[in-house]
């Protein structure tokens, strides 16, 4: 079972400095929202769980780097990692990659990449957490702006045909396989549609960018609970 983060948050801060996280990831984690809309850092989720620790514990200031590029897939997001990621030493780095990763057919492929990314990271000293994401859109809304029916029509393929799926399967087997901590948004998802949720309600583009309440409810939600979950 991988160790507990809140040693991280209640560690004697005059002697540690400050708690650094990194969050490395596409246009998801710049905080993107709907088409034509510039990033919202104030909504995105990491910044949503920056203001939750800190109400939580205020002894352990919290620095937050946010190492996303829209349009990104893992294998650009490893070409600038030493500049974005690992030239800052953080203290645990998150990677959330894989909606834009499941435009190709080698979820194998993202799973080494992901592999790599992990030994790049640890090799700085940073622990890595690793999170899937959100459901894509299942059918073409009306309200789809013109200019994206075809990326639409294509990513609602990709999420019934299940390739989607099998992307974040990856990032489920190397966390274990790696024994990483891992948020698991993609089966958060899963359990919503059980319960009748209508996930593609859930997108701001209608595509692949979760509203700003999936950003609070679900992404920061979750980090919050994995960060302060005491060991079992």
């Amino acid at each position: 079972m991988p160790a507990p983060l809140l040693p991280l948050l209640t560690r004697p801060f005059l002697e540690t400095g400050p708690l650094t996280l990194c969050f490395f990831g596409d246009s998801i984690t710049q905080g993107c929202f709907a088409y034509g809309e510039p990033p919202d850092y104030v909504a995105v989720y990491h910044e949503v769980l920056r203001r939750r620790l800190a109400a939580a514990y205020p002894q352990m200031p919290v620095n937050v780097l946010s190492a996303a590029r829209r349009g990104d897939n893992l294998a650009m997001g490893l070409e600038r990692i030493e500049r974005d990621v690992l030239a800052h030493r953080p203290d645990v780095t998150f990677v959330c990659f894989g909606a834009n990763d499941a435009w190709g057919d080698d979820p194998a492929l993202f799973g080494r990449r992901l592999t790599e990314a992990i030994e790049r990271i640890t090799a700085v000293g940073s622990r890595v957490v690793l999170m899937t994401q959100h459901h894509m859109n299942k059918r073409l809304s009306p309200d789809v702006h013109p200019d994206l029916t075809e990326v639409a029509r294509r990513m609602a393929e990709r999420q019934n045909g299940g390739i989607v799926a099998s992307f974040f399967a990856e990032t489920r087997r190397v966390a274990a396989e790696r024994d990483l901590p891992l948020c698991d948004v993609w089966a958060r998802c899963d359990e919503m549609e059980k319960e009748g949720v209508d996930t593609d309600a859930l997108l701001a583009n209608r595509i692949n960018h979760p509203t700003r309440e999936i950003h609070r409810d679900i992404y920061a939600a979750m980090l919050f609970d994995l960060m302060t979950a005491p060991a079992l």
